[in-house]
């Protein structure tokens, strides 16, 4: 079906744009507020791309509230996100977006209705079980990284900005939720600049995000196709099922780097040795299997 290969698609542009995010996170600056708000900046030069689906219409006061909750979990899960590159490889991290799977069904089930069968709860509990196998660094102390927590998070944000999402497009066209959204964050983001250390702090960034314009237009393009895509599933199928096949985005990151990272060191932050890959392999096979329970 169609929508399957959107839903799919969705995650391959997010799995780019986590392979930049890595680059700028990693290797250009640690200032998280920063990089928030030169993502924004740029993320809002592709909202007219949108008119070719339709022009957004005016949200009623009820409406502009649901938004602008959306729009302020859009801007607060990248914090701990952007953090989590800080710790753990690039396909590590996104893997850790399964975590907020477990929390989809539950938002789902009280703002939305909707119900799983048994067979989606154990396909769920799966991705969460290799997602956290993933993490951990000693399998004795069962100690864990820190981006577990992080992006525990940062999934869990997320999984409510989707269940919300889905809400929203209930009394609101996908066009014009996603749209204004997108206005409203970047609003929020500028705020930023009241702060007086965020000030310093951007401008002082100035210079070198002019000269990084080509990898932040490509990060910011590939997240607003994701988003897009998988928005735009959203109207028609449940949140659950579309965010579950989402969890591909960690096996993309993992291919990509398995193919490019001895070529591109500097775009990848990724333990390619064999040993670890096999690892990864397996888990991320097992979360292939959680995913096709849920889509029984």
């Amino acid at each position: 079906m169609s929508w399957i290969f959107l839903a799919l698609l969705a995650p391959v542009f997010f799995a780019l744009a986590n392979i930049v995010d890595n680059y700028l996170s990693t290797k250009i600056t640690k200032g998280t507020a920063t990089l928030v708000f030169y993502s924004a900046v740029f993320n809002i030069l592709f909202l007219p791309f949108l008119f070719f689906q339709g022009m957004p219409l005016m949200p009623t006061a009820y409406e502009w509230l649901l938004i602008f909750f959306i729009a302020v979990l859009e801007v607060l899960w990248l914090f701990p996100y952007f953090k989590a590159y800080e710790h753990d490889d690039t396909s590590i991290v996104a893997s850790l977006f399964s975590l907020g799977k477990i929390f989809v069904p539950i938002f789902a089930f009280f703002l939305i209705g909707e119900v799983l069968t048994p067979a989606q709860y154990i396909g769920f509990l799966i991705i969460i079980l290799a997602s956290v196998l993933l993490t951990v660094q000693d399998i004795r102390s069962l100690k864990f990284n820190s981006s577990l927590y992080l992006m525990l998070a940062s999934s869990a944000i997320v999984s409510l900005q989707a269940v919300l999402y889905k809400y929203a497009f209930e009394s609101v066209d996908w066009v014009t939720g996603l749209f204004w959204t997108r206005v409203l964050s970047f609003v929020i983001v500028l705020a930023f600049l009241l702060h007086g250390a965020t000030r310093t702090e951007v401008r002082s960034q100035l210079v070198q995000f002019k000269k990084l314009a080509i990898p932040l237009v490509l990060v910011e393009l590939f997240s607003f196709v994701g988003m897009a895509l998988l928005t735009y599933v959203l109207v028609f199928q449940p949140a659950t099922v579309v965010e579950s096949l989402a969890s591909i985005q960690p096996i993309i990151v993992l291919l990509l780097a398995f193919l490019f990272a001895k070529r591109y060191p500097d775009l990848f932050h990724e333990s390619i040795d064999k040993k670890d890959m096999w690892r990864k392999i397996v888990l991320f096979a097992l979360m292939g299997v959680g995913i096709t329970v849920v889509l029984l």
